[in-house]
């Protein structure tokens, strides 16, 4: 999410959301995905205009991420209490989280998993290398815009229901690669399962850590994940 950028239109607009005086959770989820959806697209739009290309998208969601923090930075220093809501959104709480967000996740996610056998042959291909995949028929930027938005998708789901996830997104496909699942539709659901369970052992050690204090879902699947990922360029 953060790499898309995606994290950091929704967290855009929930700042304009509390910054306007809303408090009802139907405006603050209404704004967060107006703001996740439209970093999607402004994401998707740019890279667009360089085929698609993956540092494109990474610049663009630097660019995000700088933004945000600057305004994030600038509501704190004010001192308004409602400061608080944005706080716990952005360490990815899931005290907020309802039976009904739960479901709107699962079935987002379900549906876009759904897609991955019908995109098996570009995500096996792509990794070749532009010159290749065209010479195999792939026409890029069709394949890339498609994935991307698919990817985007997801990640506003995510951002949604639980605030921006850390290095999570990262780590997962990381684990996915470790055991051994190369094909791109084995490896997507090892990165998906992967995902969920990082999220359960963070949520639960997070409950435990600090106890009667809890600690966020997302801040300890961020440590969890800087486990994972550090040792592992340490010995490269």
């Amino acid at each position: 999410p953060e790499l898309l950028g995606v994290s950091s239109g929704a967290a855009l607009g929930l700042i304009g959301a509390v910054a306007l005086g809303a408090t009802g959770r139907p405006a603050l989820v209404a704004a967060t995905f107006a703001g996740a959806l439209l970093a999607a697209v402004v994401a998707v739009a740019l890279a667009a205009r360089r085929s698609f290309s993956p540092l494109h998208l990474v610049l663009a969601g630097v660019a995000g991420v700088t933004l945000l923090s600057a305004l994030t930075s600038l509501l704190l220093a004010g001192g308004d209490p409602r400061a608080a809501l944005l706080m716990g959104w952005l360490a990815g709480s899931t005290w907020r989280a309802t039976p009904e967000d739960a479901v709107f996740a699962l079935a987002g996610a379900g549906a876009l998993l759904a897609t991955v056998p019908a995109f098996s042959r570009w995500l096996a291909i792509l990794p070749m290398g532009a010159e290749a995949s065209r010479s195999l028929g792939l026409a890029l930027p069709v394949a890339r815009g498609t994935l991307v938005g698919l990817t985007a998708a997801g990640s506003a789901i995510a951002t949604l229901v639980m605030g921006p996830l850390g290095f999570l997104g990262l780590m997962a496909p990381q684990i996915a690669r470790a055991a051994g699942l190369t094909p791109p539709a084995a490896a997507l659901a090892g990165a998906a399962l992967a995902g969920a369970a990082v999220m359960v052992a963070a949520d639960w050690l997070g409950r435990i850590a600090a106890f009667p204090w809890q600690v966020p879902a997302g801040l300890m699947a961020a440590f969890l994940s800087g486990l994972w990922i550090l040792p592992g360029l340490l010995r490269k």
